[in-house]
């Protein structure tokens, strides 16, 4: 699978609901220039997800779209650390992917951004010591 990131020099607003009737029902703005995403469990069937999703937006405008795909999970302070299986995980983006569908990978890159800012934390606490 290849990955590629780019920026669009447009940008679009869109809601985020999980998966089913009562979050896309009480969570999304019908709105032309607002678009209905969803979110649902690494694992799940997402075809049937985006069908739903695709009756939340205006016709020709739904894209099929994962905006949270947990690649991972957090853990909460003094539990057990969450862990993921990659190939599980790869399955998952695979069944998006085959077929057009799109999603947003969130938790992969989270711990690097908490990274980057500790570390920057880090180097502006020593500077000012």
């Amino acid at each position: 699978m290849v990955v590629i990131m780019c920026t669009l020099k447009s940008s679009f607003s869109y809601t985020t609901d999980g998966g089913a009737i009562g979050n896309l029902k009480n969570g999304s703005i019908p709105q032309d220039d607002i678009f209905a995403a969803v979110d649902f469990e690494t694992g799940s069937n997402p075809w049937p997800i985006f069908r739903l999703q695709k009756q939340y937006n205006l016709p020709g405008k739904s894209a099929p779209l994962s905006s949270e795909f947990y690649s991972g999970w957090l853990t909460h302070w003094g539990e057990n650390i969450a862990t993921t299986d990659a190939t599980s995980t790869a399955e998952a983006l695979k069944t998006i992917s085959c077929r057009n569908g799109s999603a947003v990978l969130y938790v992969c890159h989270w711990s690097s951004l908490i990274n980057a800012l500790h570390l920057q934390s880090m180097s502006i606490n020593s500077v000012s010591s």
